[in-house]
């Protein structure tokens, strides 16, 4: 963005770049969802999706019941996140 010196080409990559600001009463399933990704290991052949087991192991461990809408946007999370990631592999390796 600061070496951008069209005005016009800085409006587009600040479009392309704008997010919603978070909602902040949900940072505690934000939160909880990086603590289990985080500890998710990888099979070696990509990015492998939180499993039941993945997302139980956290609840029983860290003492945090989650109710099934909160499993729910959990899981959600994780497909968007693991769709970010094959598009950006895509993305590489296209070029």
């Amino acid at each position: 963005m600061k070496r951008t010196r069209r005005s016009e080409k800085r409006a587009e990559y600040e479009d392309e770049l704008w997010m919603p600001d978070f909602p902040m009463p949900a940072m505690y399933l934000w939160r909880a969802y990086h603590r289990i990704r985080n500890r998710k290991g990888g099979s070696g052949f990509g990015v492998s999706p939180l499993e039941w087991s993945d997302i139980d192991s956290f609840s029983r461990m860290s003492g945090t019941r989650l109710l099934p809408w909160e499993v729910a946007m959990i899981e959600r999370l994780d497909d968007l996140w693991i769709r970010s990631m094959a598009e950006a592999m895509r993305n590489n390796a296209d070029g």
